[in-house]
């Protein structure tokens, strides 16, 4: 069983790394054991209860702790580590996931290297599949994408990699430390 998770229940956390201290927050989701059934209402509210919590710790602003949608931070602010966790593991809690889409969109998971993002690898999701799908089979996806661009490029440091998905309209940050991922393929 994963840490800070009792037995297959969901909780979210918020992680803050402030001068070099590490802040956690973390709310459990009564009432639910999958991800997936659990309405967009309900995980921005676990969402800004974390944030809340973080905010009376002194790690985040008032500003910063209100926002809803995964939001850069303002300049005073140290970013917002949010996962989710179900007693498999922990997931990035992505801005897709906290958004309601009206009308059916694909998504992209993109995995790139670097702010020119010449190199990338890409993969395109069906929205509604994509937006019902649990978070370790998400992150499988993921680690996928990023597999695939780690063997096109073969010397590419995994330290480098940043992933993403691009809802058509704006960037959702999907952050996860891709180190790992060439010591679990290598080792």
């Amino acid at each position: 069983m994963t840490a800070g998770t009792a037995g297959g229940l969901l909780q979210v956390r918020g992680t803050v790394l402030l001068g070099g201290q590490e802040c956690m927050a973390q709310v459990q989701v009564n009432g639910f054991t999958e991800w997936g059934e659990l309405p967009v209402t309900a995980r921005k509210t676990a969402v800004h209860t974390v944030k809340t919590m973080l905010l009376l710790q002194g790690a985040l602003c008032l500003v910063c702790a209100d926002r809803h949608e995964r939001a850069d931070p303002c300049r005073l602010c140290p970013p917002v580590l949010l996962q989710m966790c179900d007693g498999r593991g922990e997931y990035p809690i992505t801005g897709d996931m906290l958004r309601v889409y009206s009308v059916p969109t694909r998504f992209s998971l993109v995995a790139t290297v670097g702010e020119a993002r010449e190199v990338y690898s890409a993969l395109e999701v069906a929205g509604l599949e994509w937006l019902q799908t649990a978070p370790e089979h998400r992150h499988r996806l993921m680690r996928a994408v990023v597999d695939r661009l780690l063997h096109l490029y073969p010397g590419t440091d995994p330290g480098e990699v940043h992933a993403l998905i691009w809802d058509g309209s704006r960037e959702n940050p999907y952050p996860f430390n891709w180190a790992a991922v060439l010591a679990d393929r290598d080792g």
